[in-house]
């Protein structure tokens, strides 16, 4: 509900891209917070007494937040949805299935898919890689963690800038492509050519900000868009379906990217009693390397293919508004957003 409440609230296109770009640097703002755990776990634990202690009052002081966050966003959303446009009927396993014979959606949940995929085994892989590759110490990943989330909020607004001079397109191919190649070159060539690899590790999170960044930045901006063809064949508005399979490939994808990289972490001999040899730095650093810049190259080549563009949009909306009314429309504008020449025949008007 959250994710496609941005939909409702607004079908103007450089808007959208605004939209998620408040939503992504407070969001990054949260992130950033969940750092200062590192600070603020010691300090109760000391006061308290114990570990447990500690963690409860952390969390504690986390959970409170959070509700206050939920409680404030619900308040201020409220009265932006489009109530009257709401879908009555009953949705089943059909209709979630439905949603992928929408071309611009099925070229995005792929590109955006794979990023996930990166994702998730930059998530798997990054703590070994931080000790084991990049040389960090235990009290050095707070400042590890606080540079990629700090500055995804200032990167935030450049992404929003690129959609909207360029488009969403151009951001993604911008944000998946530098880091891509971050994440090949750091831990292959820079880093290890280091004398010092650890301030290569901050200098590579500095790099990998812009893409953590414009991940759901530009994918969440470019869902709603597909929204609106749905619209146009169906009459109904049906953004929880479309951000509902989208965060389930979401979370498909990420399960199965932990799980390979698991699954690689032991074939190349780590394990937590075994001692940590050359050979198993060496597949860590590959593991993260390729395990994320492939995925990221394939997402950004991906995107060129979507369907989707600014004119179209645009397009598709004033035939929406003639249909509504009863009037001629014609789908000429946006014809390139069907599978095919017989379906967009089909919602000609004779």
């Amino acid at each position: 509900p959250y994710t496609a409440l941005g939909a409702e609230m607004t079908t103007n296109y450089e808007e959208r891209s605004s939209l998620a770009n408040f939503r992504n640097m407070l969001s990054q703002c949260a992130n950033f917070a969940t750092a200062m755990i590192f600070f603020l776990l010691p300090f109760f634990t000391e006061k308290l007494g114990s570990m447990s202690a500690g963690w409860s009052a952390t969390i504690a002081i986390y959970g409170a937040a959070a509700t206050i966050c939920i409680l404030i966003g619900w308040k201020a959303t409220a009265g932006y949805d489009h109530s009257e446009q709401r879908a009555h009927e009953t949705i089943t396993h059909k209709h979630s299935c439905a949603v992928l014979k929408n071309r611009p959606f099925r070229t995005l949940v792929t590109m955006y898919s794979r990023s996930i995929l990166a994702m998730g085994f930059v998530n798997t892989l990054l703590i070994y890689f931080l000790f084991f590759v990049g040389g960090l110490k235990e009290e050095q990943v707070p400042l590890a963690l606080m540079i990629v989330f700090g500055f995804s909020i200032l990167y935030a607004p450049l992404i929003n800038i690129i959609s909207q001079k360029l488009s969403k397109k151009a951001a993604w191919i911008f944000g998946m492509g530098s880091w891509g190649i971050t994440l090949f070159l750091f831990p292959l060539v820079i880093i290890p050519g280091m004398v010092n690899p650890v301030y290569g590790t901050y200098i590579m999170l500095f790099f990998s900000a812009i893409g953590c960044t414009a991940q759901y930045q530009v994918a969440w901006s470019m869902i709603p868009d597909c929204v609106e063809l749905d619209e146009f064949k169906t009459s109904h508005r049906r953004e929880g379906l479309y951000y509902a399979m989208a965060t389930l490939i979401q979370k498909v994808a990420t399960a199965a990217a932990m799980g390979i990289a698991g699954f690689l972490l032991g074939k190349i001999g780590y394990s937590e009693a075994a001692e940590v040899t050359p050979e198993i730095t060496n597949g860590i650093k590959w593991l993260f390397a390729l395990g994320s810049s492939i995925p990221l190259g394939v997402s950004a080549l991906i995107v060129l293919f979507t369907p989707m563009n600014r004119a179209r949009h645009s397009s598709l909306l004033k035939a929406i508004a003639l249909k509504k009314e009863g009037k001629p429309y014609s789908v000429d504008g946006f014809k390139a957003l069907f599978n095919n020449e017989t379906e967009a025949v089909k919602y000609t008007v004779q």
